[in-house]
């Protein structure tokens, strides 16, 4: 009778867990990347177009107050990279290969992806034409969403609840039944 109740509910647990994990996260990554690449392109295009350094500068403050994103320019430094995609912390859903597909679709200039010295952050670097590189360096957070970890607690904490509840009944329900077999 346990079985009959409980494994409706882990099914529809799993199928609930599929669908969200196949769309939502893909579309949510998908966004986040996607604004992320296109706050680098555009500060890129504004930094390579600056005519002096004072306003770089200024666009530097504006990036880091209004964008969370850390921006520092120095003169090139070698050649580029191929972009480091085998760090731990972007492999579980190819969230760098994302990055790495609207970087090189928004910024037509050469970069790099890599982690960064600090633990939850990465850094990208765009190799501007004037022989300077832009390095942006940013949260993981800006390329995850804290929902999917508030909706998988949910997802456990209801199954456990309502497993809880149907062990309950079921006890209560067969109390009677078992009395029974024994007067008998």
């Amino acid at each position: 009778s346990l079985m009959i109740l409980s494994l409706p509910i882990l099914l529809l647990q799993v199928i609930v867990a599929y669908i969200f994990f196949d769309r939502h996260w893909d579309a949510m990554s998908d966004r986040l990347v996607f604004a992320l690449a296109g706050e680098i392109g555009m500060i890129s295009d504004r930094v390579a177009t600056a005519p002096n350094v004072q306003q770089v500068d200024d666009i530097i403050r504006q990036a880091d107050r209004h964008l969370d994103l850390h921006v520092t320019v120095s003169k090139a430094q070698g050649s580029m990279k191929e972009p480091e995609l085998s760090f731990q912390k972007f492999t579980w859903f190819d969230i760098a290969q994302k990055l790495q597909e609207q970087l090189t679709r928004k910024l037509g200039r050469p970069f790099t992806i890599r982690p960064y010295e600090r633990d939850k952050w990465f850094e990208v670097v765009v190799r501007l034409k004037r022989g300077e590189d832009v390095h942006f360096v940013c949260p993981d957070s800006r390329l995850f969403s804290a929902t999917t970890y508030i909706f998988i607690l949910w997802l456990i904490g209801t199954a456990a609840v309502l497993l809880g509840i149907a062990m309950l009944f079921m006890r209560n329900q067969i109390r009677p039944i078992m009395r029974l077999a024994v007067a008998a």
